[in-house]
């Protein structure tokens, strides 16, 4: 048995969060998540609940209220899953058990922008890229497109806000909740990031490792379905 696969997922239970804007689900992601979601369950998790979170227009809003909402339950691990993408439901078991792993509460893999030839959606430090014992490298940011965070890290990221918000699809009079995933400001370049990049920032700023699993391959649905593995572009040691 692989050394990732010697965990059992019994004390797992995984909120798995579909933002849905301007795309509808595809069915391709919607098949996925179903066999995902019976694989797990054959597997003896703990539990499995599937959120589509529907915003037009303001992703880090949608994105602060499913924080929110995963910290007012009962799940340990929150699994953002873009409306988008394509995945094998090993993938989803594989990044489950490496965030049960001491030092890893921050895990994820890169997907491709949709584009040829391939680039994918990952910011990694300068340099030849060392992995651990899982064959993760640390990463400065990546998309939170396929993406797997315990309830330690998001608790610590959204004590460390300041700015609230309120859904926008509810009543003005229902309660603000932190604004945890929102826009940056790269002070370096000058320029604005998106609310994943920032969020990246936020949880290394605290102490977390970013890490980033190479060997997954995922696909990005357009006018085809741009698919591929991180590792490929990649010269690494470990």
């Amino acid at each position: 048995m692989s050394r990732e696969g010697a965990n059992d997922l019994t004390e797992v239970s995984a909120f798995i969060i579909v933002p849905i804007g301007r795309e509808m689900l595809h069915p391709a992601t919607a098949d996925n998540l179903v066999r995902a979601q019976k694989k797990l369950l054959s597997l003896g998790i703990g539990d499995v609940d599937i959120r589509f979170h529907r915003n037009r227009t303001h992703i880090h809003l949608a994105r602060s209220h499913a924080v929110h909402l995963f910290l007012e339950s009962k799940h340990t691990h929150l699994f953002w899953i873009d409306s988008d993408m394509t995945f094998h439901a090993d993938s989803v078991v594989r990044l489950l058990r490496l965030a049960t792993k001491p030092g890893i509460d921050v895990v994820g893999a890169a997907g491709r922008y949709r584009i040829e030839p391939p680039k994918f959606v990952a910011k990694l430090p300068k340099g030849v890229q060392a992995t651990n014992e899982y064959g993760l490298i640390a990463a400065e940011s990546y998309g939170l497109a396929f993406a797997c965070q315990t309830r330690k890290a998001l608790a610590d990221l959204s004590a460390s806000t300041t700015r609230f918000a309120r859904p926008n699809s509810v009543k003005k009079d229902a309660l603000a909740f932190p604004l945890c995933v929102d826009f940056g400001f790269d002070q370096e370049n000058k320029e604005v990031v998106g609310e994943d990049v920032e969020l990246f920032r936020r949880l290394r700023e605290l102490g977390y490792t970013c890490w980033l699993d190479p060997r997954i391959s995922l696909g990005h649905i357009g006018d085809k379905e741009f698919s591929g593995r991180f590792l490929d572009t990649l010269t690494v040691t470990g």
